[in-house]
């Protein structure tokens, strides 16, 4: 009975490779350091240590110098490293190259968003998404505008649509819209049918507090004037705020395009002058597209394909 052959040294290698170690490996030395590493990877510093021990073991070398202000890459770890970022590369860029296989994309879309969003552009892309991709599930998750991001880096969404406090470096942003606000009060409100020749003769009006879902260009420009000292009401649904609005409980931060119809059915009232209104930019946030499953990458080429007009 002939005898299988032994495995050779690569077979063996291969066959004990603990992957997630390159992969850390890899984010240190994109990172610069274990604790930004740490960081990235949302671990704690001790944890990437012992990867970063256990690789050199595995493979029976040192592969950077180390200590508390340096970091520098042996020789053997600049083989490693570019091993690393061309193993990477290519397994990033699996995703498109299915894409333009023939066959039928299947999978989820998660979205996580802020209430009220009114973009015709974004309703295209959604109709055109399905109609591509029609076993695609999609999911909508309606959450306050701090929550976007956070659900964005613990995987529990693919795609992110809200205003940003700052351009994270750890996102990519993609303007989807710049949305117009007003400050609104209800019929019963001693406001209603006035308009505030300055917005400080109204900071003593109890303001409807909108809480994660303010974003900051309302929060200046609350701070700036001196509104909001009363609180008249709080609610980070803004349809539970406007409700609130229009029953006369206080004054509050609206969309325009979200409050529309209840402008012109007289149950709201703009309070601002006309050169009081500003715009709140709310974007498309994702992480880098080398991290982005396949139908999450398909909406974001959508976005650039289909345009405002």
């Amino acid at each position: 009975m002939a005898r299988l052959a032994a495995p050779s040294i690569q077979d063996r290698f291969l066959r004990n490779l603990d992957w997630n170690l390159l992969h850390t490996f890899h984010v240190i030395v994109q990172s610069g350091n274990l604790t930004r590493a740490a960081q990235k990877l949302g671990r704690k510093q001790p944890a990437v240590s012992l990867a970063l021990r256990r690789l050199e073991g595995h493979l029976g070398a040192a592969l950077c110098t180390r200590a508390s202000n340096h970091f520098e890459l042996t020789p053997e770890g600049m083989v490693v490293a570019n091993a690393c970022e061309e193993l990477f590369q290519r397994v990033g860029g699996l995703p498109d190259r299915l894409a333009n296989l023939p066959g039928e994309v299947i999978g989820h879309l998660r979205i996580a968003a802020i209430t009220s969003i009114t973009s015709p552009r974004y309703d295209r892309v959604i109709a055109a998404y399905h109609q591509r991709y029609p076993n695609v599930q999609i999911g909508v998750d309606i959450v306050p505008w701090a929550d976007v991001t956070r659900r964005l880096t613990r995987q529990l969404a693919d795609i992110g649509i809200g205003p940003a406090r700052f351009l994270d470096a750890d996102f990519e942003y993609s303007l989807l819209y710049a949305e117009p606000v007003q400050l609104y009060c209800g019929r019963s409100h001693p406001s209603f049918g006035k308009t505030a020749a300055t917005p400080e003769e109204i900071a003593d009006e109890g303001l409807i507090m909108t809480g994660g879902d303010e974003p900051d260009v309302i929060s200046r420009y609350r701070l700036q004037y001196g509104l909001g000292r009363i609180v008249a009401g709080q609610s980070e649904h803004l349809d539970e705020a406007k409700r609130l609005t229009i029953q006369g409980v206080g004054l509050c931060f609206l969309p325009e395009a979200f409050v529309q119809m209840e402008v012109e059915q007289g149950l709201l009232w703009p309070v601002l002058q006309e050169v009081e209104r500003f715009t709140s930019d709310i974007h498309i946030i994702s992480l880098p597209r080398e991290r982005l499953q396949l139908p999450t990458r398909l909406l974001l080429d959508l976005l650039q394909e289909i345009q405002d007009g």
